[in-house]
């Protein structure tokens, strides 16, 4: 390690003589869904890029855990999404032809010949009905939130292997700084 005239540290590897401003174990590698965000004046923060959170020291220092494969990681992000998507399933279940009809209508005159079909029913089948119609509303909501987090996810993806792919591409080799001093 070695600090530059103006007080800033920089790093050297021993092997091949390359000089970083990034420490040598910490720094290069951010796991993915984390960015690593430098401030003015030497500040570096880490933030996660799924959840809304940042911290000041690194994501692997708290897991003592071996480092995750980066392409099972990315694997695994789907393994969720994939089971709310068969879980829309439960939601076909017990809806009749005459809701699954009535909640495709798409303006008052279709809606009108349900009516009558209606009020011939007893109450008990209203009820029925009227739960069978919440159970649609909530497996199209269910499809709307899916949808929306796979593509919220493969954006996200998408940026972070471009993070990825331009962090190994820049990795520093540098000469060391002009007029430093070792420390």
């Amino acid at each position: 390690m070695g600090v530059s005239t103006s007080g800033r540290r920089f790093y050297i590897c021993d092997r091949t003589r390359n000089t970083t401003w990034q420490h040598p174990v910490v720094a290069p590698r951010v796991p993915l869904g984390w960015e690593r965000v430098e401030m003015c004046q030497g500040c570096v923060y880490y933030r996660h890029l799924l959840i809304p959170h940042a911290q000041r020291h690194h994501p692997d220092l708290w897991f003592p855990a071996n480092l995750k494969n980066l392409e099972n990681e990315r694997q695994g992000w789907f393994f969720d999404l994939r089971k709310l998507q068969e879980s829309v399933s439960n939601f076909e279940k017990g809806i009749s032809k005459l809701i699954e009809a009535y909640a495709d209508t798409m303006d008052v005159a279709e809606e009108a010949k349900f009516i009558p079909g209606f009020r011939q029913k007893a109450t008990s089948e209203l009820n029925r009905l009227a739960q069978q119609l919440d159970c649609r509303f909530f497996r199209d909501l269910h499809r709307i939130i899916v949808a929306y987090e796979l593509a919220r996810i493969r954006i996200v993806r998408q940026l972070l292997v471009r993070h990825n792919d331009r962090s190994a591409s820049s990795a520093p080799s540098s000469p060391p700084p002009s007029s430093t001093k070792t420390v």
